[in-house]
């Protein structure tokens, strides 16, 4: 049987454990879930002691990486480096949560891990990564370009889901139910910051890797995409299993 707990102390949507016992009392057997939900998992549908991604935004953000020109590198008469390799750094959105937030990143509508090759060329490539700071998202560019090839210019769109933290605010109700605005353990869970949760297969392009994406192998790399298909930046010749994706999505049923 579901139920519904509150007290001083926690907010639990649950279902009762095996054991009985009296429902209003948080150390009954059935109620194991409220003391030890760790170890009541599959019987927790939510529980304020845990730490939930709270959406803040979530945006589609058209960004223009320039072109590259062709070059090469002579650090000396007898040596000369066929290729340059540069990094650039940008600012995509302002957050100005004040803390480094947890997010996600997609490019055009497609799930990519980080350090992502975007623009491959038999003679040049790009790839981007993305990190947060205290008021920003931003993304890095690494690109390598040769004497014989340079990198067009290109406007992806980036895709960012954006999550604040679940931490208590005393300022907060403990429990508050209300026409559209329902708060749990003092914002834990809040109606206008809804959490995340597994979505519909495609229903959004984030996605949750629940192993490694990326190796390198003959000084290339292999990156792992949630369509199970693969992208190499040079001639990668080991092995990596495709890894496992969850699909997810922040937002109420």
């Amino acid at each position: 049987m579901k139920r519904f707990y509150a007290d001083e102390n926690r907010v639990v949507v649950y279902e009762e454990a095996p054991g009985g016992g009296d429902p209003i009392d948080p150390n009954s057997l059935m109620n194991r879930p409220i003391i030890a939900p760790m170890s009541w998992l599959a019987n927790v549908y939510f529980h304020s002691d845990f730490d939930y991604y709270n959406t803040y935004l979530s945006t589609s953000i058209p960004f223009s990486h320039p072109a590259r020109s062709p070059g090469s590198y002579s650090p000396s008469l007898q040596i000369i480096d066929t290729s340059i390799v540069a990094t650039a750094d940008y600012n995509l959105l302002d957050h100005n949560l004040g803390y480094e937030p947890k997010f996600y990143a997609a490019i055009d509508n497609k799930f990519s891990p980080s350090s992502y090759p975007i623009q491959v060329t038999s003679d040049a490539l790009r790839y981007v990564s993305f990190y947060a700071t205290v008021n920003q998202i931003r993304v890095r560019e690494i690109y390598q370009v040769s004497a014989s090839g340079g990198l067009s210019a290109i406007t992806p769109t980036y895709q960012l889901l954006v999550f604040a933290d679940s931490d208590p605010d005393p300022a907060m109700d403990f429990l508050s139910i209300e026409p559209g605005n329902v708060v749990f353990g003092q914002g834990k869970f809040r109606h206008d910051q809804p959490p995340m949760r597994i979505a519909a297969t495609g229903e959004t392009p984030f996605y949750e890797a629940i192993r490694r994406t990326t190796a390198v192998r003959n000084g290339a790399v292999r990156t792992y995409l949630p369509n199970g298909g693969y992208v190499d930046a040079g001639p990668f010749n080991g092995t990596l299993p495709a890894p496992t994706f969850v699909n997810v999505q922040s937002g109420l049923f």
